[in-house]
């Protein structure tokens, strides 16, 4: 799972840094993309969703220092190491040519910790989003994409992250009309 590549690859299981990075790309989302969270009852978050507009800056290195995340990408940095640094920026910079070339709204990071919030939360986005063509990826085992075609979306290509390739998916609502 990509969950599992993220945790696994990237930050060898350290959850502390692995938390560290989440804590930044939330921040991030928060303040320059778009962040959707699904609460319980009691109002803790149980499953959030990050996206990012074709007018938006995908969050990146370069995204990160023009919109003023220099020192917590530093404190980052200083507290994961050089090695794992280097695998954050391949997480980053992950090679899209299999993406949409026109414009689409990318969900970076889906995540829930209830049964049923994630897709609660990605039938809102999707909803929210209505109008446009919109991308991910899937880590999940290539047989296992049920989950995202319930949603109408269809596979469109893979990318390679680590020794692992993760499908790309499509959801077109370019066509598609909601009343809001």
């Amino acid at each position: 799972m990509k969950s599992e590549m993220i945790g696994g690859y990237v930050f060898r299981h350290n959850a502390a840094h692995l938390l560290l990075f989440m804590n930044i790309c939330v921040m991030y989302y928060n303040r320059v993309a778009d962040l959707f969270v699904c609460r319980d009852e009691g109002g803790r978050i149980v499953s959030v969703a990050l996206w990012t507009t074709p007018e938006q800056d995908f969050i990146g290195i370069p995204a990160l220092l023009k919109h003023g995340f220099a020192i917590d990408l530093l404190k980052a940095v200083l507290k994961v190491g050089p090695l794992t640094v280097k695998r954050i920026i391949d997480l980053l910079s992950v090679d899209k040519s299999s993406c949409p070339k026109e414009p689409a709204c990318y969900l970076f990071l889906i995540g829930s910790i209830a049964r049923g919030a994630g897709r609660e939360v990605m039938t809102y986005c999707i909803d929210y989003y209505r109008g446009n063509l919109l991308y991910w990826e899937s880590a999940v085992p290539k047989d296992d994409h049920a989950y995202y075609k319930s949603f109408g979306a269809k596979p469109c290509g893979t990318v390679q992250f680590g020794d692992e390739g993760m499908m790309l998916f499509t959801l077109d609502t370019r066509c598609q009309v909601t009343a809001r």
